[in-house]
């Protein structure tokens, strides 16, 4: 029952330009590479199948449909996958996706391709996704009344003026502290704040100010650097007694680093293990990371759930957002399903002031 898309032939020259970076890549790419197609430990050969597909719809003008699958990974994170050539149930579970005997997956689907999507007439498209979702994961969990000032702001341009100062234009500062805010709770360390900082403004960029930035952002939040901390400890805790560690996220979902992983001798989806110096920031991130998956699920359950009264269907799940189809005549409706659903989810989770952006797009 689900609704068919199609890309029209200006997304080619898109495909195009991801084929050629992803030819001249590395044969594993960089974990922090954020290019769609040459994702968090993607091969070539893993990322090629997908952009074949959807160069081949393209250009046959014929419509397809995204095939989900949320396949647990480390971390404890429901990961959206989108299967090329499979013609199955929207979600799967893991032995129907073994069953299926695929192997190439993709994680998620980018805003660029994304805003080139179309519908069949009659269905327009909503598009959902909540704002600064890790940052308020963050503060569900560490309660930092600094960051909760902040996200009632413009958290990320705040941290442009901070890092950069006013003399930037909007665009760029905001652009650049989007990419520092979210970098930052996933573990980001100054010798990579200066690489960020050098691709967005140029060579001038010294490392004495990554360290200076890198210290002052965590020092603005003194309970999230708490929180971090008790993270670091738990780590190094689990080392010295060469013991696993284990997580619970607040609604259960269990993340469990073995005592190999734990020492950083294990890095799956890496060039290389991590190192026992570096483990903190897998662990911190998976708390984040789980956080959302339940986060997710529950919006994509309280939706679902109402879905014979607005008659919306799920199009793509996206990391902390979704894509939905909406009947003529029936997007309010649907719209104000995602809200609900929205509101329960947060609830259910102890998220308050975290927001779903719906975004009206289509006829």
């Amino acid at each position: 029952d689900r609704v068919p898309m199609l890309l029209g032939p200006e997304a080619l020259p898109l495909l195009d330009a991801w084929q050629e970076r992803l030819l001249a890549a590395r044969g594993v790419a960089d974990p922090s590479n954020l290019d769609p197609f040459a994702g968090p430990g993607r091969t070539r050969a893993e990322a090629q199948p997908m952009l074949a597909f959807l160069r081949q719809h393209v250009r046959a003008g014929t419509p397809f449909t995204f095939n989900a699958l949320h396949l647990e990974r480390k971390g404890g994170r429901l990961y959206p996958f989108s299967i090329p050539a499979y013609d199955g149930p929207l979600t799967i579970s893991r032995r129907r996706y073994a069953a299926a005997q695929q192997r190439h997956l993709l994680t998620s689907i980018p805003r660029e391709l994304r805003a080139r999507l179309r519908l069949p007439p009659g269905w327009s498209m909503v598009a959902a996704d909540y704002t600064a979702c890790h940052a308020h994961i963050a503060l569900g969990l560490c309660g930092d009344s600094t960051l909760a000032l902040d996200l009632k702001g413009d958290f990320h341009d705040l941290t442009g003026k901070r890092l950069v100062g006013p003399c930037m234009r909007p665009p760029s500062r905001r652009a650049f502290g989007k990419v520092v805010n979210s970098a930052m709770l996933f573990g980001l360390r100054p010798k990579r704040l200066r690489q960020l900082a050098v691709a967005h403004f140029g060579p001038i960029v010294t490392a004495r100010w990554a360290e200076q930035a890198w210290a002052a952002w965590w020092s603005h939040y003194p309970r999230l650097d708490g929180l971090a901390g008790r993270v670091h400890s738990l780590v190094q805790q689990a080392q010295a007694q060469n013991a696993a560690l284990e997580l619970v996220s607040p609604s259960g979902r269990v993340s469990r680093f073995s005592p190999a992983e734990v020492k950083g001798r294990v890095g799956k989806g890496r060039r290389s293990p991590p190192g026992p110096a570096n483990v903190w920031r897998s662990v911190l991130s998976a708390i984040f990371r789980a956080v959302e998956g339940d986060l997710l699920a529950r919006t994509l359950h309280h939706f679902q759930a109402g879905r014979l009264l607005h008659g919306g269907r799920l199009v793509l799940p996206i990391y902390d957002g979704l894509l939905v189809a909406a009947p003529a005549g029936g997007v309010p409706s649907v719209e104000g399903c995602l809200a609900a659903a929205a509101r329960r989810a947060t609830a259910d989770l102890g998220l308050a002031g975290l927001k779903l952006k719906i975004d009206r797009r289509g006829p």
